[in-house]
């Protein structure tokens, strides 16, 4: 049980939440980079641009990939706050250092961009993502198993909901790594069976469930 003085309002951490998510997710175009040598004379004829660009497809896979990823990140952190009334300090630290691993997803973005034939930095960017999601579901596990912090209206049945969709992505996390070491140019292609996993009714709420989640008393 959670002792009601220790609760704190939620507004302050989905405040730094959304700012952190705003900031990552601005940097990640950081990852696409243009190579430093402008070429002969200066400049870069349009036919050697053009063939750059296209020579650079996988950064912008990366960047839009990685981009889906954080959105998607916010999208059901911001769900589980909804259910929220309250939080208190373990469940907030636990918040704190999933955002340390927003903010270093354009670190690992730029990896990949930069090593996209190395099975090594699909690692660190699995592992990255591995991460976010082992922590979104600890932050959903916590405050489900301290059940006076969620809103009234929240069942037994939304609590395992959220505990099966929190663990899709670390699940789709291992799966790209294991591609990695198989086909490194596989392993980025993994993450796109996120939403297709999600539509699967295992892993679907109901439509009431919906409704309460963007609902907040």
């Amino acid at each position: 049980m959670v002792d009601e003085k220790h609760w704190l309002a939620t507004t302050r951490l989905e405040a730094l939440t959304d700012g952190i998510f705003a900031f990552a997710m601005t940097l990640l175009v950081l990852s696409i980079a243009m190579p430093d040598d402008p070429g002969e004379n200066g400049y870069m004829p349009n036919a050697e641009l053009k063939d750059l660009i296209f020579h650079e497809w996988h950064r912008f896979l990366n960047y839009a990939i990685a981009f889906l990823l954080l959105a998607s990140f916010w999208m059901n952190h911001s769900k589980e706050f909804h259910m929220l009334k309250a939080t208190e300090h373990k469940h907030t630290w636990i918040n704190i250092i999933f955002l340390m691993f927003v903010a270093l997803v354009p670190f690992t973005t730029s990896l990949v961009g930069d090593y996209s034939d190395d099975s090594i930095a699909w690692t660190i960017f699995g592992l990255n993502m591995f991460i976010l999601g082992s922590f979104l579901y600890l932050n959903w596990w916590y405050a489900a198993r301290h059940g006076q912090l969620l809103r009234e209206d929240v069942s037994k049945e939304h609590m395992v909901m959220g505990k099966r969709r929190c663990l899709v992505v670390p699940a789709i996390s291992l799966v790209s790594i294991g591609a990695g070491f198989v086909n490194p140019s596989l392993a980025g292609l993994v993450y796109l069976l996120i939403p297709l996993v999600m539509m699967l009714p295992y892993f679907n709420a109901p439509y009431h469930m919906k409704q309460m989640l963007w609902e907040k008393k």
